[in-house]
Order: C-alpha cells, then sequence, then structure tokens
C-alpha cells in the first residue's frame, strides 16, 4: 500500500495515511460513471472496496485498544463507503460483538450526531374533550 505498514507495527499516524486509500474505490466508481461504464466493472469495484477496508481492519486490529477507536474511526474517512464499512464490521464481528465494542469505544465515528430540530410554522394546539 505504500505507507511502511506491511512490516512493521500499525500506529495511528500509518493507520491515517493508509485509511486515505479508502478513498480509490470513489475515485475509480466516479471516473467509470463519467465514461458510462460502471455496470461493467461494479463487481470489481466492490471486489476492491472490500480488499482495501480488509487490509485496513487487519491492521486497526493490531492496534492497542487504548489507540483502536481513533483507529476506527479511520475506516469512515469515505463517507461514501459507510455502508461497506457496517457491511464489513457486521460480517467480522456478528458472532463477537463484545470485543468490537471494547475496540470502539470512544470513537467519534459512530457517535449519534446532534441536530437542531426547525420550529414549526405555527403551533398546534391539543384539544381534549371531557
Amino acid at each position: 500500500m505504500g505507507c511502511g505498514i506491511s512490516t512493521s507495527t500499525p500506529n495511528i499516524n500509518k493507520i491515517n495515511k493508509l485509511s486515505k486509500n479508502l478513498f480509490i474505490p470513489s475515485y475509480l466508481r466516479h471516473f467509470l460513471e463519467s465514461e458510462k461504464q460502471e455496470e461493467k466493472y461494479n463487481d470489481t469495484l466492490d471486489r476492491l472496496t472490500d480488499r482495501l477496508l480488509e487490509y485496513v481492519l487487519s491492521k486497526i486490529n493490531c492496534l492497542p485498544i487504548s489507540d483502536s477507536a481513533i483507529g476506527f474511526d479511520s475506516l469512515f474517512i469515505n463517507p461514501e463507503l459507510r455502508d461497506f464499512v457496517v457491511d464489513l464490521l457486521i460480517q467480522k464481528y456478528w458472532l463477537s460483538p463484545i470485543p468490537l465494542s471494547k475496540k470502539i469505544k470512544g470513537s467519534c465515528a459512530l457517535k449519534p450526531k446532534a441536530t437542531k430540530i426547525k420550529e414549526p410554522l405555527h403551533k398546534r394546539w391539543v384539544i381534549c374533550y371531557n
């Protein structure tokens, strides 16, 4: 992958560099869409995406627990792959969710995001009949 992580011990900086490769399938997909060739290569792109995610996840799994949440956040660097990432995590941890929960504790990518609720244009009144 070109980031020197294959033979050395992974760390957060190396994982973050490695995670940038997760943009490759999206770049290829957008190019193929512009060339009207996406359907022809859709299966190949899906397999490439799976292999890249598997590789990054294998390196994240080598991180100490204290760094693993940050490592898992790097899986979500490309928002277009969110469904692929969740699917991969389900496949890998379906039978053993407790180790996953320990590894992702503190992950920013999996926290719910607060959204502001807009005020209604008019107030609704509730009428109670006796």
